[in-house]
């Protein structure tokens, strides 16, 4: 995987779904989430989030510069890497949200949704 936003953008699913570089092995576990891990052993874990809200690109850009250069193997990972970017289909159309406001979902208010 050589752009991870441009791969989450796409909206398909990569032929390639994990690899390795000298310095780590990814994993695409899903659209907008991939877990990177050194090839040595860490103790240490970091979550990258953005993209809750599919109009506010910057720090996707952000998180996209960090993780292409680890991917391209340019930088070594120094500790495990779980990114996500929390709306992909917002962030395909552009939009704020698609269906519900998801920063407006914690606290338990998911479960008064009606789904119909």
């Amino acid at each position: 995987m050589q752009d991870f936003l441009q791969q989450t953008l796409s909206g398909e699913v990569p032929r390639k779904r994990s690899g390795e570089t000298a310095h780590l092995r990814w994993q695409w576990l899903y659209h907008g989430i991939l877990l990177m891990e050194p090839t040595v052993p860490v103790k240490q874990a970091l979550v990258l989030s953005a993209g809750i809200h599919g109009n506010e690109t910057a720090p996707v850009e952000m998180v996209n510069q960090l993780v292409n250069p680890l991917l391209r193997g340019e930088k070594p990972l120094q500790q495990r890497m779980l990114v996500i970017l929390g709306n992909p289909s917002a962030l395909r159309t552009g939009k704020r949200y698609v269906r519900y406001d998801i920063n407006r979902l914690f606290g338990g208010r998911w479960q008064q949704i009606d789904d119909g």
